[in-house]
């Protein structure tokens, strides 16, 4: 793998349109595949997709100012992935890949399962532990089946591994796929493994060796704020040790009960816990703040570092409040969580430096406000209201961008009862898009959504429709057994705020409307067309400010392809439905149909009954699929004056009696074939 090396650099990060594909060694300049991706020319994964993928190494001094900065390519071909500098990069070390080999896992049960990339050394997910009454294997026949693969440095395979994790009543035991068993480092260890479960197990984390229990790095015990399940401000989890095999073979439950003066951990029958399981009694450090985010710490030092995609930049400004001073604060909690210290530190970044200064005026050992305001809640609402529905489904690049949303439209309404409507327009060819208003701005590229309103905001609406695309909102994958996603979309997320907002507090309520299906199949409850975000029970009645949050977004395979179910002009009756100058997708059901495709290549779907196909206005691959055997339906070509020299049109799955008609002297149709 490639090592940058520029000149006074101290640490190194990535950036490019391609980073989130890469990870660099902050130290030494070497960059490396994240462990998910394997260089193919079959999975394109590049923003502009043509199996080019462009990063930029950027070299820091101490100050974390930015002192030169080499641009890379992977060229991937069909035989091989090749790294090259771009033109004008700084010097690099041997680019050629090296030989090191790294170990990924496939197969249908390979997502319960976690593998040492450099080792092989194949493990279990933390909220997984082997038992035969809960079966999480895909044919649900209590055997794990997964492959270990083997690559070299330039991602090809140089071997495959088959293994079955065979459960019983009794035992859970490894086996190589020919019944064998396994050999070296894919053999998990002996040693016993401690996990969390119970109903507040998320806001804690353990050390899988020890079995040590202690906070998530967002939470602090307050009396003030409540996160336990039941509200009763008592935590309750259980630590669970697990042999090598999976099976359990300890339990101890725990309970961190939070007055108003004091957070302390005991057993369930009113005993401290003993020995490894309780926290240590050494001080943790935190980070909060507007900024916070931007940056990471050492839980045991307290030593503030810059998060790997960060480099300070005046022209790049990520802080909050746009003033180039980033703003955050150091936590230090005891044993218990309790919070024992707090500094306040500000990064001020100017043209030409980046410098780092305590708050003037603030005493670390004051009295702490635990009063703070929080992120709000959001609740999520999902209506089977106005459902639709398309035939093709949704590509197979899933990751929508913000050109892929053009005609979205936009409703804006503000605490004073003013509304503004708004059309998504694309920004350019590839990525970036946004709606432009008079107290509202929407942009979006494909990362992350950024909103900014010069008054308070009650509610957003988007309805997606206009633009062929949904928002997908479930984490739920396509193979799931128990169903709950649509074939296709492969998994989503509901909305939610990036970053942290102190002065939001409240609630928010997301509803999702106008489900929608495959044709002939029932909605599986994960696909809408349209979001009304309600901002209202905010303090001051909305949001105001610059606000980033997401929600996933999938595009249909062909423009046109969603459609009111049973109610729109392109289903039932006859209808008479025109396409834009674009790829168009016109689908006609029942009724007998004219169906007009325009410029570009154009799908026409007639179904049943006779109906009318009209190819107009420029050349296109154009195709006809009618699923009436016996309407008797007309082709007709219109050029409008211009000669189509290649015109084909194929008419598919139809034996009935077709018939083309040239309306214009001008049109020139060499081939038509009729089924």
């Amino acid at each position: 793998m490639p090592i940058v090396n520029l000149p006074n650099a101290i640490s190194y990060s990535l950036s490019g349109e391609d980073a989130a594909i890469f990870q660099i060694n902050a130290a030494t300049g070497e960059v490396s595949y994240q462990n998910w991706f394997t260089p193919s020319y079959a999975e394109v994964w590049d923003l502009d997709r043509d199996h080019i993928y462009e990063i930029s190494v950027i070299g820091s001094n101490g100050a974390g100012v930015e002192v030169g900065r080499a641009g890379l390519e992977l060229v991937v071909s069909e035989t091989d992935a090749v790294w090259r500098t771009i033109d004008g990069g700084g010097a690099i070390a041997p680019i050629n890949p090296s030989s090191a080999i790294t170990y990924t896992l496939a197969g249908e049960d390979a997502a319960i399962f976690q593998i040492d990339a450099a080792t092989g050394e194949v493990s279990y997910q933390n909220w997984f532990i082997p038992s035969y009454a809960e079966v999480w294997d895909f044919d649900r026949d209590h055997i794990y089946e997964i492959s270990v693969i083997e690559t070299d440095g330039t991602g090809a395979e140089v071997s495959r591994t088959g293994l079955e994790l065979v459960v019983s009543e009794a035992d859970a035991i490894w086996r190589a796929a020919e019944g064998t068993n396994p050999v070296g480092p894919v053999d998990p260890s002996s040693a016993i493994t401690y996990t969390l479960a119970g109903e507040d197990a998320a806001i804690f984390q353990i050390d899988a060796a020890t079995g040590e229990v202690s906070y998530q790095n967002w939470f602090t015990p307050s009396y003030a704020e409540v996160w336990d399940l039941d509200r009763d401000h008592i935590y309750e989890i259980s630590v669970i040790g697990a042999d090598s095999t999976g099976v359990e073979v300890s339990r101890a439950e725990l309970e961190l009960f939070v007055s108003e003066t004091d957070a302390v951990w005991r057993t369930v029958d009113g005993s401290d816990p003993v020995d490894s399981i309780g926290p240590s009694d050494a001080i943790t450090y935190t980070l909060a703040g507007e900024d916070a985010a931007i940056f990471q710490i050492d839980a045991a030092t307290g030593e503030v570092s810059y998060q790997n995609w960060f480099t300070p930049s005046y022209a790049e400004v990520w802080d909050y409040d746009r003033d180039h001073i980033y703003e955050i604060s150091v936590i230090g909690s005891d044993s218990a969580g309790v919070e024992v210290s707090r500094s306040e530190h500000e990064l001020v970044v100017s043209e030409t430096d980046a410098v780092w200064q305590t708050i003037s005026g603030v005493d670390p050992v004051d009295p702490v406000d635990t009063a703070e305001p929080v992120v709000p809640v959001i609740e999520i609402v999902r209506l089977d209201t106005d459902p639709s529905e398309t035939v093709y489904g949704i590509r197979d690049d899933t990751s929508s961008r913000g050109v892929d949303l053009a005609g979205a439209l936009i409703v804006a309404t503000y605490a004073d009862g003013s509304v503004e409507n708004l059309t998504w327009e694309a920004f350019d060819a590839y990525t970036l898009g946004g709606a432009r208003g008079i107290d509202i701005t929407m942009d979006y590229g494909w990362s992350q959504h950024e909103l900014t309103v010069t008054k308070n905001l009650a509610s957003l609406q988007i309805n997606l429709t206009s633009a062929s695309s949904v928002f997908d909102t479930t984490d739920t994958l396509d193979d799931n057994p128990l169903g709950g996603s649509t074939p296709g979309s492969s998994f989503g997320y509901e909305f939610k705020f990036l970053g942290y907002y102190e002065d939001m507090g409240g609630a928010v309520t997301v509803t999702y409307s106008g489900i929608v299906n495959l044709v002939g199949s029932p909605a599986e409850g994960d696909l809408y067309t349209t979001m009304l975000v309600d901002f209202s029970a905010l303090s001051g009645g909305g949001i105001l400010g610059d606000v980033t949050w997401n929600t996933d977004i999938d595009t249909m395979r062909y423009h046109g392809d969603l459609v009111q179910t049973g109610t729109s002009d392109a289903q039932a009756g006859n209808d008479a439905i025109a396409g834009a100058v674009a790829e168009d997708f016109l689908h006609g059901s029942s009724g007998a149909d004219i169906l007009i495709g325009m410029a570009d290549s154009d799908i026409l779907s007639g179904v049943v009954d006779a109906d009318e196909f009209v190819f107009a206005d420029g050349p296109g691959e154009d195709l006809i699929v009618d699923l009436d055997i016996v309407g008797g339906d007309s082709l007709y070509f219109q050029a409008f004056g211009f000669a189509e020299a290649n015109g084909i049109l194929d008419v598919a799955m139809d034996v009935g009696p077709d018939a083309l008609i040239q309306l214009n002297l001008d049109a020139s149709l060499l081939h038509m074939m009729d089924a």
